[in-house]
């Protein structure tokens, strides 16, 4: 009682709805999250990321007086436990769900959340097939862009910007999931049908990989003789291939170009003891944010004050964010249009706060609910940019070419930003 009525000093209780005297059953939403298993380490970060966005946005008055309660499960850093995981929110009764980080997940849980009418935010699992298939009826949201816009921009940088030209032997090196097949698929199609370039190979792994996995995957690799290996992959399985490479003296003047999964400061290992000398300046790319926006600096602000955790580097973080931001104000929609909270009405309400009318921020929240309550129209932006759900629950975002640094800690500094409306062409 103590921490409602804190809460609800904070705001204009006829405004919020917040009452001590007419305490509302909190409304449950879910976290599926890998805890365990080879994401773990990041896994936990954005549960922390998740709980500190859920306490942030209870301590300004939750949603219409009833506070958000967070129940959590883990995914296992793969498909089918994350199908438990999500089945298991569901049973709990969550009226919505953050979730399916990896595409191989959302690509599982997605028939679970569609028969079940609960939606679904993913801040970032990517493949471009993701669009309709497996169908979901509207209810699944991805706060990051799929990897057709990423494609364009692997392309555009190599071919254009990277020097010298990578155009004249390139090896993409691609996980064997939903994930590594899309995005090496898509930049397949911009590197040779659009463009007209050759490749040296396209080669394909398991993730996950041990010593003898990496060893077996470098020499399909070398027999290519590539000049720039473009690897579609977590940092882990980066980390432990461009080790292989190290050791085995093959090569020595090839270029690494990453994707975005591996561009997490944890997975390149201890700047200090890890990837020697020879990797730093390695490049990839990444959706990026305006990170000079107030909103950007609100989400690092706030996270940093809440967890202690610096989240300025890492890709996906402010995705996460502003995922959980999304859902709270359908919620708020619906408080406002008298629905039961869930379901279809909540899809479209979710939809409905991502684009269009007045703009706000997760730093204006109480604004933002203000002007729902009003009956106005709200466009959350968030820490990740502009968030305009397109009728398939697709967003976009600009990329860009990121590269690693190190001094006490590795650091990723941004050497290229291409607009994606640049990237798409009039």
């Amino acid at each position: 009682m103590l921490r409602r009525l804190a809460a609800c000093l904070l705001v204009a209780a006829p405004a919020f709805g917040c009452s001590a005297d007419d305490p509302k059953e909190p409304i449950k939403i879910g976290l599926s999250a890998s805890l365990s298993g080879f994401d773990d380490a990041w896994g936990m970060q954005i549960r922390d990321i998740v709980v500190a966005t859920v306490d942030e946005i209870n301590a300004v008055g939750g949603i219409d007086g009833a506070e958000l309660e967070l129940v959590i499960r883990d995914d296992g850093s793969e498909a089918a436990p994350a199908v438990v995981a999500v089945q298991a929110l569901i049973d709990e009764g969550v009226v919505g769900i953050i979730g399916g980080f990896w595409s191989n997940q959302l690509e599982a849980v997605t028939p679970l959340v569609r028969d079940a009418r609960i939606p679904l935010l993913s801040p970032s699992s990517t493949a471009p097939e993701l669009i309709d298939m497996p169908a979901d009826d509207g209810f699944v949201f991805r706060t990051a862009p799929n990897d057709d816009l990423q494609s364009l921009a692997m392309a555009f940088y190599l071919a254009e910007v990277a020097q010298p030209s990578s155009s004249s032997s390139i090896a993409i090196v691609h996980e064997d999931g939903s994930y590594g097949v899309g995005l090496a698929g898509a930049l397949q199609e911009q590197w040779v049908d659009s463009r007209g370039r050759q490749l040296a190979g396209m080669i394909d792994f398991t993730a996950d990989l041990d010593q003898a996995g990496a060893t077996a995957l470098w020499s399909r690799i070398a027999a290519a003789n590539p000049s720039t290996i473009v690897m579609v992959s977590g940092g882990a399985d980066a980390n432990l291939l461009i080790r292989t490479w190290q050791g085995s003296g093959q090569l020595p003047g090839v270029k690494w170009f990453l994707s975005d999964a591996a561009k997490q400061t944890d997975l390149f290992g201890d700047a200090t003891t890890e990837l020697p000398a020879t990797i730093e300046g390695v490049r990839g790319s990444a959706p990026t944010y305006p990170r000079t926006g107030i909103a950007f600096q609100t989400f690092v602000d706030v996270i940093r004050d809440r967890t202690g955790m610096d989240v300025s580097q890492e890709a996906y973080f402010p995705n996460t964010w502003d995922a959980v931001y999304l859902l709270a104000a359908g919620l708020v929609q619906q408080a406002q249009a008298g629905d039961s909270f869930g379901g279809a009405p909540l899809r479209d309400a979710i939809a409905s706060v991502s684009r269009g009318g007045q703009i706000f921020h997760a730093g204006q929240w109480r604004n933002l609910v203000l002007a729902l309550r009003a009956g106005g129209d709200v466009d959350y932006d968030g820490a990740a940019g502009p968030v305009d759900f397109d009728p398939d629950g697709e967003t976009l975002s600009p990329y860009e070419v990121w590269e690693a640094r190190r001094t006490t800690a590795w650091e990723f500094a941004q050497v290229e930003y291409m607009d994606a409306a640049d990237l798409y062409g009039p």
